[in-house]
């Protein structure tokens, strides 16, 4: 499921992983890697900022499981560093989202799981439901009861019947 919480959150790089990027990064430079490869420019822009937003974990999340077989590709996006701090700050945010929503629910908030929103009455207006007409007049009313006499047994009429069946 999409969670709409956490959209739009930045997470801050710990300095551990920040220090192994700036790390990765030097190194590469030093050895005169190519600039122009997927990787470089994120990963320089990542040491930068040293923050990332929940969108852009996951499109790195993404990243690093496709170059998983390329060495320098994959060391280029963040490496191991860096999705192991990903798949941990994912999993911490989402369970915290999670036990929010639930929290919210246990509490008796109506639709805890879903985003808060407002409508637009003037795209979609809400028509009131209208009140069923009674199409009944005395004398379908007197009509209905004729039938209902008709079908109605008494008990002496159903005796004779009874009696008058064997």
């Amino acid at each position: 499921m999409a969670n709409q919480e956490l959209q739009g959150n930045y997470y801050n790089l710990s300095q551990n992983v920040l220090d192994g990027l700036k790390e990765k990064l030097d190194s590469y430079e030093k050895n005169n890697g190519d600039k122009s490869l997927e990787g470089y420019t994120r990963l320089k822009n990542l040491v930068n900022a040293g923050k990332l937003s929940y969108e852009n974990m996951k499109n790195i999340k993404g990243i690093l499981q496709k170059h998983s077989g390329n060495k320098v590709l994959y060391e280029l996006n963040g490496g191991s560093i860096l999705e192991t701090w990903i798949n941990e700050t994912l999993k911490v945010a989402r369970t915290t989202s999670e036990l929010k929503k639930d929290l919210k629910d246990k509490a008796g908030i109506e639709n805890a799981y879903k985003k808060t929103h407002y409508k637009k009455n003037e795209e979609n207006p809400t028509k009131p439901t209208e009140v069923a007409k009674l199409s009944t007049s005395m004398e379908s009313v007197y009509n209905e009861s004729k039938k209902i006499k008709k079908i109605i047994v008494t008990e002496e009429q159903f005796r004779f019947i009874q009696k008058n069946k064997h």
